[in-house]
């Protein structure tokens, strides 16, 4: 099965018509990337899957407890007129016998008065051409089921962070022998076995005896009693839910008002009050930092260039100094060298020459030695001078700025406090605002407590009238082993008993048969996906429970709360995958939040090991804070189309549009 578009039209967030292109490029590039910030859609998308597909029998995000008709009712945009209504049309290709079929499936549905009409049509596409298929349309709830069971779409469909349920093995067991029994066709089996339960019992009754008719009868008013009672537990459980639903909406109004009475300011004000302390001391500190600064040799810096000038004269001071005892040593030793000369150089115009040339750079040495000197430093001081201009004057250009900057920064970070804590309310005004909210809190959880114990009830019921079937099933068979005046009827019930053990041996043998393949993908998957590849050794699906066991290398069983929430969520995808995987079924798969709570090892391995592998067309709706930067450039080989999910400001709705998150 390849989904190829699909068309929102005033579905939830999404105002006017809406197209999303979903065919793969190529069998290498599977992924179907769509993008898109919290509250623009994301899943209603994938809600639109199951409802185009699967209509009343849907598992919708939100749906709840709502029935199919007010759920669809609120599927309405907002902004749209409930008489306009909604439509989703989704146009896929699937492979039957080896033969490729195309298919247009449309839901519409608008307010009309006070009922929802609704609308669903089947189109075989023939060369591009629509065909409308009157016998598909009022019959897609059992065609669907031959190609895309429902009890398996949310193995296919799902919500990244909601998925960690899975690992719950006691909770888990029974969606995984839904999914192991739909997906190896047990479920026809099942089906099967119990219509001739249904047949025996009918044949057992037309023919017990009078002398077991009473016990019959009143085991009969007994199962009818609980059927009553389960009837009636039903409907509290729906008068709580509506409740439930009353109180959470007025919940949510009251704690909007309290949002905006500043509510969530006023549950922070003692942490704010810590806050502006610790900013004002830390103030205080770097003040007082500036100011040790400033009390030394930082106001020099205002005198810097002088302070350069200042050793610059030093210098030539210096220099002329030494010039001058230098010429007083000089007049000694030329006047010596001259004499020397003399009585080994015949030539007197060599004597003037070198006479001359000692005079010269006698003369430029008391020349330089006639410098101005006013300031008379001593050397110890030229050298403070100098450390002081090239170590302690630069290192406080530097120091000052940063100081200044920290100054800044927490006199900002304390007037930003100072203002929060202005605008936090007086308690006196949320008062009333906290008092509802406190009692609607209460409410809520007496409600859930109460809906808990309705369920334990019909649970119970539902067990002791299962019970009583079982006791009418032996009366009925006590009965017809001394009553059977129809051998056709007896040869038939017997047959079906057998039939009924013949299926049985079936059942067990087709899960023995293929359960240890699903062990082995879904471990293989959860090591795939594993950062710790030695964690997990061995996986166990419990042959009566369907519970999921993990055991270490030694042996020792690994209890699904020494997991790590990321773990845990991984140990789901690894059962998706898996299963689906087991199923051998060419089917979508489709991801809500697919990284939200995993690390940056455990969200590489999913991007490296699942989403290219996880299906031959894979589609993620990614928040902008999941796949993006790296994690997007090592998706890139495998993504075949993009679009992005806004907020248009023309109509108040999400449109889609080409391309990804910058």
């Amino acid at each position: 099965m390849i989904f190829e578009e699909i068309i929102l039209e005033n579905f939830a967030t999404f105002k006017g018509e809406n197209s999303i292109n979903l065919l793969p490029s190529s069998p290498n590039k599977p992924i179907i990337l769509i993008g898109g910030e919290n509250g623009c859609g994301k899943t209603s998308i994938l809600d639109s899957f199951q409802l185009v597909l699967f209509g009343p029998a849907a598992n919708c995000s939100n749906r709840g407890k709502l029935s199919y008709d007010t759920y669809l009712e609120r599927c309405i945009n907002r902004d749209t007129l409930a008489d306009e209504g909604s439509r989703i049309k989704l146009t896929f290709q699937y492979f039957s016998s080896g033969v490729q079929k195309r298919y247009s499936i449309e839901r519409k549905w608008f307010k009309k008065g006070t009922k929802v009409e609704k609308q669903f049509s089947v189109y075989e596409l023939t060369n591009d051409e629509p065909k409308y298929s009157a016998a598909l349309s009022d019959n897609w709830s059992d065609y669907v089921e031959s190609f895309f069971p429902t009890q398996v779409a949310h193995f296919f469909f799902f919500d990244g962070e909601k998925i960690e349920a899975l690992a719950d093995f006691e909770k888990s067991g029974h969606l995984i022998h839904a999914a192991i029994h739909s997906l190896l066709g047990l479920n026809l089996v099942d089906q099967l076995d119990a219509d001739l339960v249904t047949l025996e019992k009918r044949k057992h009754k037309d023919n017990y005896s009078e002398v077991n008719q009473g016990t019959i009868e009143s085991l009969e008013v007994q199962i009818q009693n609980f059927a009553t009672r389960i009837d009636e537990l039903k409907i509290e459980d729906s008068q709580l839910n509506n409740q439930y639903d009353l109180l959470h909406n007025r919940l949510e109004v009251v704690d909007m008002e309290f949002r905006q009475l500043g509510g969530e300011l006023f549950e922070t004000r003692f942490e704010l009050e810590k806050q502006l302390q610790q900013q004002r001391e830390e103030l205080v500190k770097q003040e007082d930092s500036l100011r040790e600064i400033a009390s030394g040799t930082a106001p020099l810096l205002l005198v810097k260039h002088l302070l350069r000038d200042l050793f610059k004269q030093s210098q030539v001071e210096e220099n002329a100094n030494r010039e001058q005892l230098l010429c007083e040593v000089l007049d000694v030793r030329d006047q010596e060298l001259i004499n020397r000369l003399s009585g080994h150089v015949a030539e007197e115009f060599i004597l003037k020459d070198i006479s001359s040339y000692l005079k010269e750079d006698r003369d430029d040495r008391r020349e330089a030695s006639h410098a101005e000197k006013y300031l008379g430093l001593d050397s110890d001081s030229q050298r403070d001078l100098d450390f002081l201009l090239e170590n302690e004057l630069p290192t406080l250009e530097k120091d000052i700025p940063v100081a200044i900057d920290k100054i800044t920064k927490f006199r900002e970070e304390v007037e930003t406090s100072e203002l929060s804590l202005g605008s936090i309310p007086d308690e006196s005004k949320l008062s009333a605002v906290i008092t509802e909210r406190t009692n609607l809190q209460g409410d809520i959880a007496k409600c859930a407590t109460s809906l808990r114990v309705v369920n334990e009830e019909r649970e119970r019921a539902q067990r002791q009238q299962e019970q009583k079937n079982a006791e009418l099933k032996r009366e009925l068979t006590r009965a017809a082993h001394t009553c059977f005046e129809q051998k056709d009827t007896q040869r038939l019930v017997q047959y079906a008993s057998k039939v009924r053990g013949t299926l049985e041996s079936f059942r067990a043998k087709v899960i023995e048969k293929h359960i240890g393949r699903i062990e082995s993908l879904v471990l293989d998957s959860f090591k795939n996906l594993l950062r710790k590849q030695s964690l997990i050794e061995q996986l166990k699906i419990d042959r009566e429970n369907y519970q999921v066991k993990l055991y270490t290398i030694n042996g020792h069983e690994v209890l699904p709360e020494r997991l790590s929430a990321a773990e845990r969520q991984l140990l789901a995808t690894a059962l998706l995958w898996g299963i689906c995987q087991a199923a051998g079924k060419p089917l979508p798969t489709i991801i809500d939040t697919p990284m939200g709570r995993l690390d940056t090892s455990h969200r590489t391995n999913l991007i490296e090991n699942y989403f290219p592998k996880a299906s031959h067309q894979v589609l993620l709706l990614s928040t902008n804070e999941e796949i993006v930067g790296k994690y997007y450039d090592k998706l890139i080989p495998y993504i075949s189309q993009t679009c992005l999910l806004s907020n248009n400001e023309s109509n108040g709705g999400t449109t889609v549009n080409k391309g990804y998150f910058n």
